[in-house]
């Protein structure tokens, strides 16, 4: 290998650390984006979980994620929702108030609400991120994720962590 060659390759390689070094937590974290994505068709779910034989709707909570689970005030993380819903008709959808929250404490931080959020029928994957306030202080905080329809309610929470970034 020329005199050359290795020039470039040690380059390349110096670029490719710098490049590692800047992007951090980003390297750790899972290449999500946000939105919601059907991941199975109704009939897929039907079967799997036979939904003929349930009280419909018929609704299930596969995953729920936080990532990362340790950040500092003013990172973002992100949360993952998988849910399946087999509704009484194959197009239908279960409507409702969606509400998140970030506590602090157990006084919320940060609050998002959709009144009119549809559950859609399948299995879907929902991503979501969001970024905590900068004046955040150490500790340990909940997202709290609540849903209330006639037909279905449901809330989950996780906990996550707060440094100080002095330390």
């Amino acid at each position: 290998m020329g005199a050359a060659k290795i020039r470039a390759a040690l380059v390349c390689s110096a670029m490719a650390s710098l490049a590692c070094a800047s992007v951090g937590n980003w390297l750790d974290r899972p290449f999500r984006t946000p939105g919601e994505r059907l991941k199975d068709f109704p009939e897929r779910v039907w079967e799997d979980y036979e939904c003929a034989a349930k009280e419909l709707p018929f609704f299930e909570i596969e995953r729920f994620e936080l990532y990362p689970r340790r950040l500092e005030p003013g990172e973002e993380f992100g949360h993952r929702l998988v849910y399946v819903l087999c509704p009484e008709r194959t197009t239908g959808v279960v409507t409702g108030a969606l509400k998140t929250q970030i506590l602090f404490r157990g006084t919320p931080i940060v609050v998002d609400a959709a009144a009119d959020y549809d559950l859609k029928p399948g299995r879907w994957v929902v991503d979501a991120f969001i970024t905590l306030p900068k004046t955040a202080r150490e500790g340990i905080y909940a997202l709290d994720i609540q849903f209330a329809s006639q037909a279905i309610q449901f809330q989950r929470t996780l906990e996550f962590a707060v440094d100080d970034p002095e330390d």
